[in-house]
């Protein structure tokens, strides 16, 4: 603890305070993190004090070897990584040329795109109130950049975790629909037109399947276990469930997606549903929200036409 005798004023701290404590953590040196923000190492330090005398704590142990974040910083850094990124939403906001247009950072699961967030984008066109800026991946690295201020709201599942540890009371969270999981194979697949379809025929066939960590993945094992047996090794194991619907397209491998991909490939005619004996657990699709967002306005009304398309998109998952 620093003995200062003025008391802390944490609303006298600038962004750029707050960018020296974040590179600081990152880089572990004074002189780095000095080269990085274009200053010299002597104004670096001169700032590092002054963040330090008004938030009244310590927040570097200083060495030869460079610096090292304290507890107290570490308890901190979370909240300044949220801020910062708030800065960078507002910078991207008053750049826009046509009418400073809030951004909308949302992120989605793969399958969302093809559907509840189908019309998303005309939605966004008509109502030109703000632009909209996507990114795609897995659920939990999604909830992270939500947690980390780097998106507004995310369209996904919650983590296992969530079930016996709530999320953050700064997180809001509603379900969607149920997304079921679904076998896919070519329009003219052997099997399309069998009577009965035994788990033995499943076991026979030749697989190709989204990595052990996919919800798909884990579905489908876990539905060969309940028949007593192992699922199948794959002949050919893909990054996502996208890739492995448009190898079955053009060959006598099997798959397993989210139902919502399957009937989008479906209509088009390109793969068909497989009628199989395993019953998959569906996973459920919540819509994601940090309560705190600059765009509460704008997430209200995004939120609003998300929840309006949820009934539709529940009776299509549903088939």
């Amino acid at each position: 603890m620093i003995g200062d005798p003025l008391k802390p004023r944490a609303g006298r701290l600038r962004v750029r305070h707050l960018l020296l404590v974040q590179r600081l953590a990152e880089l572990g040196s004074m002189r780095k993190a000095a080269e990085s923000l274009n200053v010299t190492q002597p104004a670096a330090s001169a700032m590092l004090k002054e963040v330090e005398v008004q938030l009244g704590i310590s927040l570097f142990a200083r060495s030869r070897a460079g610096v090292t974040p304290t507890d107290e910083c570490r308890a901190l850094l979370p909240r300044i990584r949220i801020v910062l990124n708030e800065v960078d939403a507002l910078a991207g906001d008053l750049r826009d040329p046509l009418g400073h247009r809030p951004v909308v950072r949302l992120g989605t699961v793969p399958h969302a795109h093809l559907g509840i967030l189908r019309g998303l984008a005309a939605h966004c066109a008509a109502a030109g109130q703000f632009r909209l800026r996507l990114h795609e991946g897995p659920s939990p690295l999604l909830l992270e950049m939500l947690l980390a201020g780097e998106l507004d709201a995310v369209v996904g599942r919650l983590p296992a975790a969530s079930v016996s540890t709530p999320l953050p009371a700064d997180i809001h969270h509603q379900q969607l629909y149920e997304e079921p999981m679904w076998v896919a194979c070519r329009v003219n697949h052997r099997l399309s037109n069998a009577r009965s379809i035994t788990v033995d025929d499943l076991g026979a066939c030749d697989w190709v399947l989204p990595s052990r960590e996919s919800l798909s993945r884990r579905a489908l094992e876990d539905a060969f276990l309940l028949h007593g047996r192992a699922a199948p090794a794959p002949l050919i194991e893909v990054s996502s469930f996208v890739y492995g619907l448009e190898m079955v397209a053009d060959s006598n491998l099997l798959t397993v997606a989210p139902g919502t991909a399957i009937r989008t490939r479906e209509r088009h005619g390109l793969v068909g549903i497989l009628k199989t004996p395993l019953r998959m657990t569906p996973t459920s699709i919540y819509w994601m929200r940090r309560r705190s967002s600059a765009a509460n306005r704008v997430l209200d009304g995004l939120e609003q036409w998300v929840l309006r398309n949820r009934r539709k998109e529940g009776r299509t998952a549903r088939g």
